[in-house]
């Protein structure tokens, strides 16, 4: 710990020094400003201000044979990983199914489209983290799972093909909430000044982040159950009334729990 002699500038004003390596740690210079809080225990704690603009870019290459799966978990570590600014280039030309996946993880990913070509893409992120609100977005997702939920267990029970094909599109939704709040998330535990900004320390950013993903987790529960359902219309089986009450009792249940767990 570094002691700080307290200084008199001018007639009434005190102030300290900042230790050199922690500005040059966070790349601050005269003029820029930093935030300051008071913790209960009485201390001070001096953060670096988010700084607008300062965007972390990265550049990768994609062979044109290159799985989708391997491609999507490509963009969404990059963009887990605070990248605001991402580049795809091809070693030879995007083929159409690797152009139409790029497309579609960028939107999920609230990710805009500035470039576009046979060779690469170019994306930004376009949200303003410091923004955002982790309890609304959380409890938004969980509003989508619990709906998830409840509609299955009638699509279930009625056998309704047109409802569990709706339900089972709306997977997407949650795992769009699921990849953003988690990239916040992970932001606020790098940078104290958004956290601070945000609300939210090291700990909660941990609970947020185990709480959605068991939201997650229980959106893809509902969304196998009315993948069941789709398949048992298509074969035409029908599961017997004795099961399909015991079931459909089960499922009832099991929703309310989880709504119960996410709103205590």
């Amino acid at each position: 710990m570094s002691v700080r002699k307290i200084m008199l500038l001018g007639r009434s004003s005190l102030v300290i020094s900042l230790p050199k390596p922690w500005l040059q740690l966070h790349k601050l210079k005269k003029g820029d400003a930093v935030s300051i809080s008071m913790r209960r225990d009485g201390a001070m704690v001096v953060y670096p201000s988010v700084k607008k603009g300062e965007d972390r870019y990265v550049q990768i290459e994609v062979d044109k044979n290159e799985p989708k799966e391997l491609i999507a978990r490509k963009i969404i570590a990059l963009y887990l990983n605070g990248y605001n600014n991402i580049e795809l280039k091809s070693t030879g030309v995007f083929p159409p199914h690797q152009q139409q996946l790029i497309r579609e993880i960028a939107r999920k990913l609230y990710l805009r489209i500035m470039e576009a070509s046979p060779k690469h893409f170019y994306f930004q992120s376009y949200l303003d983290e410091s923004k955002v609100s982790i309890d609304l977005s959380v409890r938004r997702m969980h509003s989508v799972a619990y709906s998830m939920c409840k509609d299955a267990v009638t699509a279930l029970k009625e056998n309704d093909l047109e409802l569990a094909r709706t339900i089972y599109a709306l997977d997407d939704d949650v795992d769009n909430f699921y990849h953003f709040i988690r990239k916040i998330l992970r932001s606020a535990m790098l940078n104290f000044s958004l956290a601070e900004t945000l609300g939210v320390t090291p700990l909660s950013c941990l609970d947020y982040k185990r709480l959605v993903d068991c939201i997650e987790h229980t959106a893809d529960c509902a969304s196998n159950i009315v993948k069941r359902v789709i398949l048992l219309n298509e074969t035409g089986y029908r599961i017997p009334t004795h099961t399909m009450e015991l079931l459909v009792n089960f499922g009832s249940t099991a929703t309310e729990i989880y709504n119960e767990a996410v709103n205590t």
